[in-house]
Parts: C-alpha cells; structure tokens; sequence
C-alpha cells in the first residue's frame, strides 16, 4: 500500500434534482463534455467541523446549516425559532417541560419533537443531552443562540460516526470561533416587547458578548457570553438564563494542538404551565398554575489533541466532562383545583474519551480516505420525586411536607468503534461504513430494591454514494441503521417491576441532489426510514408501540435577483418546502399519523441590500397536527386532545450598518399577530400552550 497525498476526487452525477423537483432538467446538466471540477478529498477526522459550505454541499446525504447572519436576519431570538428555516425539523412553541428557552424541543422527519428525543444533540462535536445513552432529552438544554455562528443538521449519512440516537439525525451547535486576528470580537444587545394581544405587555432582554484573539503561531483564547432575562409573554413566566464560555488552541507544533473548552450554563424560571380548554377560550396568554419552576445548571470541560502530519494523516483525541442539575417542581391541576405538588431533582455525571485516526491511502488505483475511530463512555444518573399532597383541594401545599415517593439511580457504560472508507471508483465515491455499539444499561429503584440490567451488543452499518457531473451537481444515495437504547427511566417501572422493553431501531434511506450555479441554488431530497418498537409513554408508562414509518421530500430554493440586471443588485429570495407523512405500522392506531408532526411545513423569504441598509421580510407556515396517536380531533376539556390547527407567521426586520460603528436593527416578529398554539399531551401538566403573539424588538451589533 503507498501512502501518499493525493487529489482524490468526489465524483458526479445527473439531472437527479430536477428529477426530485419536478423539473425540467438545466443546461448545465446536460452538458456532458464539460470539463468535471471534483472536490479534492481530504484528512477530514471530524465530518461536522465548523460546517464549511462545501463540505456541507458535498455531504453524502441530507444536510443543511443556519448560520449566524442568517438566523440574525430572520429575527430569531432562540435556538427553537433558528431551526425552523431547516427543511424536515419541526420546533413547536414551548409547551410542557420544555417551556422555555432553557429547553429543546426538536422534531425531524416526523419523529416526536418532546425534548428532542429523536436526534443526538452536540455541542461543537461533543454530546449535549444529559446523557446521551440513559437519559438523552435537552430539559436542560445548554446552548444559547448568541453563542452560535452555525447549526449544522446532518439528517442522513452520519450515523456511524455520531451515535446512538441518530435516527433523526445529528445536531451540532457550532460556537463562534476564537479570532484569528491579534483581538477581535463582538457585542449584542436585543431588546423585545410582545404588547400587542397582551394588555400587561412583556419585556425580555438579551446580551451576547465574545471577545480573544490569536497569536501568530495559532495558539489563541476566546470568552464568550450569552445572558437571556425578563418576561415571557404569558403570566407568571420569568426566566434568568447565563452561559459562560472560555475556549482555548495552543499551538503545540507546526501540524499539532491542544483545543479546550469550559462551559458554564445555569437557568432559573418559573414556568406558566398548561391551560385547559376553557381557560385558554378566556385567555391564551393568562397562568392557572402559580407553582411550578425550573432550575438547572450545567459544567462541561473539553480537551481535545489534533495532529495533522505530512498532509495525509490526522489523529485527533477528545476527552470530556460533564455534570448536569435540573429540577422541576410541577403542579397536577391549576391552583384552584390542586391537589399535587411534585420536584423532581435529577444529577447527571458523563466522562467520554475518543480517539479517531484518518488517512489518505492508495490501493491500486482506487484511493481512499480512510477513519477509525473509539468512543469510551460512562453516565451515572439519580432521580428523585418529593411530592406534596394532603393540603386540601386548592390549599397552600407548602402547608404540608414533601415525601420521597421516588428513587431511583442509573447507570451506563458503551463502547463504540467505527470505521469507514471514501472510496474513489471512477466517477462515483462509495463509502461503505460500520458503526458497533456495546452498551449496558442499568437502573436501581432506590426504594424498593429492584434492579434491572440491560446488555446490547449492536452492529451498524451504512453505505453511501457521491456523485458529480459538472461543477454545479452534486448528487448523492445512502442507506444507515440507527440505534436507541432503553433510556434509565425505561428499565422497570416505578412500582419496580422490570418491563423488558426492546431497544429502537431504524434503517434510513435517502436520495437526492444539490445544484449551485450563477446566483441559484436548487436542492432536494427524498427519505425513507423503517423504525422498529418505538418506545413511548402512554398513561405515564413506558411501553413499545411497534414499528412507524417516516417518508417525505425535502426541497430549499434561494436565487440572487441581481444577476438578472442592475436594478435588482442586492435582492435575493429564497424558499424551503418539506413535506413528510409518518404513520403507525402496528397496533390499534395502525395507519394513522404520529402525533405532533406536520405533514407540510415551509419558509419563504426575501432579503434587499441597499448600501448601508439591509430589509428582510420571511415567513414559516406549517399544517394541521394531531396531539395523539389516536388522531383523536375533538378537542378535550382539559386541552391535552384534539387537532393542533396549522398557522403562518410574517416577519420583517431593518437595519442599518454604519461605516465605523454598529449595526441597529428594528424588527416585528409575527407582523399579524397570528394567534396559533401547541398541546402537550403525554405529560403530567400537559394542555394547550399558546405561541408568541406579535413582537417587537430593537438591537444593536458592535464589531471590534
């Protein structure tokens, strides 16, 4: 075997877009003699990085990134509303446990959005979720817009790389960069007021700060802060959010470097819990439960070694730490009718060490870019419940004492090893890969004694093709399994008896294809994914529900009316359409919807530069959902049932960028003051949340 640096090539491909599209097929495409400008492989340890735009326009499989101008831009304030210009995710307004912007609540292709159960959640890379086998819901999410310059979405293709949970894909939230200049940074200050619809009237502010600098050998460090504090816009909905970020590269060599990272996210806020049917007729926007509250705070340490040598190798060593605290305290009626009051403490300890090893190799005359890679983790979790009750209906529960009614610890420890291989055939690249994951699982019931142990020994393979035919095209084909383990909570229910539930598992196809060429950008996909034994909770028990199957089209459009003559320099538009159909394949409610999905969602929008000024105009829409799998459309006294009506949200947005200055900027979001909302309807104090009305806000950004 020589191995040597090579320019080795993506391949190409057709006229598929314009097969996905329903469109007749674009000249370029056709032009076969044109000369085929491949994009070189190259030592790539980490797929997701800092999600370079032709990285991601030559990913093997759905993919799609927001970045920092854009979300700005569109007016978003949170992480939830940034994801919505992502064909095939779905985030619905806060509701339930995820009624904050604490909190995740991601959905993609159809797969239950309830704290982003069906995707693996990173952070530049490493694992976000409490833990990412035992327990893997964002409650607690730790991540805040204002420290973001990318969410890179890998729907298809990653599985082998990034587990478990991939079923829905992988979401890495990308943190802005230590500058490479001397010193470099930013401030943002945002100021919004959500007064129409609501005679009270609610203010929140948010401050966004990063500051650092590079010395010339690359060694650097960067602070960054994101604070989110004030009202909500319904009654009784506060919070106090504070992330805290110092992240650091040292030069060790010209081809090595040590990278680190500590983070720090502590949130507080009382939350305004569900309304029923009659009280969200009266008021959308009032509070019935004056009790319930969150808290969490979480530490993450990171250190991670990088070793590129002599062009074609690269060895790269990740070891991180987290610990984790979240708390709720939850109300089981509103304050008139209560007779429950429950916390709900839980701690969250996660160690994980990975080492991956990438080469370019040649075999003959086929090259390829070749990964190896190990994951050692460990989480070890602890759940309690404290419950008040006894005080009367409607009384003061703090006049009674809190009983430990439940108790239970956790634990995980999983190994995964992977390998793949690009492998360069002519025209096509293949990159066949295998993912093993050894896990055992095991939940103790403090209570009661008993213990349940479960012990999963999973292989998980994948394969992909790339193709390209002219430098505009770029097609692609995949096919991955997926993996989720039966979570802590799962292992035996709490009168501690073991319910021996299956693990998830899902197998993904795709196909699709990319276009880019004189200011248009075309891109579609079609998916398909086989799930088996899906894990839900019904009447507050764990069980399996049998098999659901997830289908759909995803398509994004963007073009820049200036090519078209003078008078349009500066305007684009763009558009994104998805539509998705996931069904029920088993059991009483065979053939019906999931619940809390739509099955068409879309975005449009328009962007004009005028010298200094900037106008934005966008809006997201989305159909009718049903709260059950059931389907059941009347709607229930206590708002938990029924069909969820779909809506679509205008926003517009102005700024102005001064010459040596910052840049302010004037919006309204929801122009119309569209009145929409969501149910939640699996959980204890679920009911009708209502979204955001119309909302103004003012901000200004300071460059240095």
């Amino acid at each position: 075997m020589s191995l040597t640096m090579k320019k080795i090539a993506h391949p190409g491909g057709t006229t598929a877009l314009a097969l996905l599209l329903g469109l007749p097929a674009f000249p370029a495409l056709a032009q076969d003699s044109q000369p085929v400008l491949l994009q070189p492989l190259s030592v790539a340890g980490d797929w997701l990085g800092e999600a370079d735009p032709e990285v991601v326009r030559t990913h093997p499989g759905g993919r799609n990134v927001v970045r920092q101008e854009q979300f700005e831009q569109s007016g978003a304030s949170t992480v939830t509303e940034a994801l919505r210009a992502i064909p095939g995710v779905q985030t619905p307004p806060p509701n339930g446990t995820g009624s904050g912007d604490f909190a995740l609540n991601i959905g993609i292709r159809g797969m239950t959005s309830r704290l982003s159960a069906g995707a693996n959640i990173l952070l530049d890379g490493v694992p976000l979720a409490n833990a990412t086998y035992g327990q893997p819901e964002t409650s607690l999410a730790a991540v805040s817009l204002g420290m973001l310059q990318a969410i890179d979405v890998v729907k298809g293709g990653g599985s082998v790389r990034y587990g478990p949970n991939t079923s829905g894909g992988v979401v890495n939230f990308v943190t802005k960069d230590i500058p490479n200049s001397p010193y470099g940074g930013e401030i943002s200050l945002r100021g919004d007021s959500t007064a129409a619809s609501d005679a009270d009237g609610r203010q929140a502010g948010k401050a966004d700060f990063m500051f650092g600098g590079s010395l010339q050998n690359g060694s650097g460090l960067a602070v960054l802060y994101s604070g989110n504090h004030g009202d909500g816009f319904r009654d009784r909905n506060t919070q106090d959010i504070d992330d805290l970020m110092l992240k650091g590269k040292f030069a060790l060599t010209d081809s090595s470097r040590l990278e680190a990272r500590l983070h720090h996210y502590e949130a507080d806020a009382s939350l305004p819990g569900p309304l029923s049917q009659a009280a969200f007729s009266a008021d959308r926007y009032q509070s019935t439960h004056s009790y319930e509250r969150f808290a969490g705070e979480r530490d993450e340490y990171v250190l991670k070694y990088v070793n590129e040598f002599d062009g074609d190798y690269r060895l790269e060593t990740t070891g991180f730490y987290t610990e984790s605290f979240r708390q709720f305290t939850l109300a089981n009626n509103s304050d008139t009718a209560l007779t429950q009051l429950d916390r709900l403490p839980r701690n969250y300890s996660v160690w994980g060490f990975e080492p991956r090893f990438t080469a370019l190799a040649e075999t003959g005359s086929l090259k390829h870019a070749m990964s190896f890679g190990y994951r050692y983790m460990t989480e070890a979790t602890d759940e309690k419940r404290l419950r008040r009750q006894g005080f009367g209906t409607g009384g003061n529960p703090f006049a009674v004492s809190e009983t430990l009614n439940r108790y239970s610890t956790g634990s995980t420890e999983a190994h995964a090893v992977y390998v793949d291989d690009a492998i360069e055939i002519g025209q096509v690249t293949v990159t066949p890969g295998l993912r093993f994951e050894k896990v055992e699982v095991d939940r103790t019931n403090m209570l009661t004694g008993f213990r349940d142990t479960e012990k999963y020994n999973e292989p998980l393979p994948s394969l992909s093709l790339g193709w390209q035919t002219s430098p505009a095209v770029f097609n692609y084909a995949n096919f991955s399994t997926s993996f989720n383990p039966v979570t802590h909570l799962a292992l035996g229910d709490n009168a501690g008896n073991q319910t021996s539930l299956e693990p998830e598992r899902a197998r993904t196809y795709e196909i699709g294809s990319r276009y880019r060429q004189d200011g248009l950008s075309l891109e579609g996909g079609l998916f398909w994914i086989d799930f088996d034994n899906q894990i839900e909770s019904v009447n507050s028990v764990n069980i399996n529900t049998g098999a659901t199957r997830h289908r759909g089209l995803e398509t994004a459009a963007e073009y820049d009316l200036g090519r078209l003559g003078e008078a349009m320099q500066g305007l684009s538009v763009y558009a994104t359409y998805t539509f998705t159909r996931a069904t029920r394949q088993e059991g009483a409610n065979k053939g019906n919807d999931l619940q809390l999905y739509s099955n068409h969602v879309g975005t449009i929008g328009t962007r004009y530069r005028l010298q200094e000024w900037t106008f934005n105009l966008n809006a997201y829409g989305q159909s009718q959902q049903y709260a059950d799998d059931a389907n059941t459309e009347a709607a229930s006294a206590n708002g938990k049932l029924g069909t969820i009506p779909g809506y679509l949200i205008w926003n517009t947005q102005v700024s102005y960028e001064f010459a040596e200055g910052p840049t302010i900027v004037f919006g309204v979001n929801n122009i119309f003051d569209q009145a929409y909302y969501t149910r939640a309807s699996v959980e204890a104090n679920g009911g009708l949340f209502a979204g955001a009305p119309r909302t103004a806000y003012i901000q200004t950004r300071f460059l240095f």
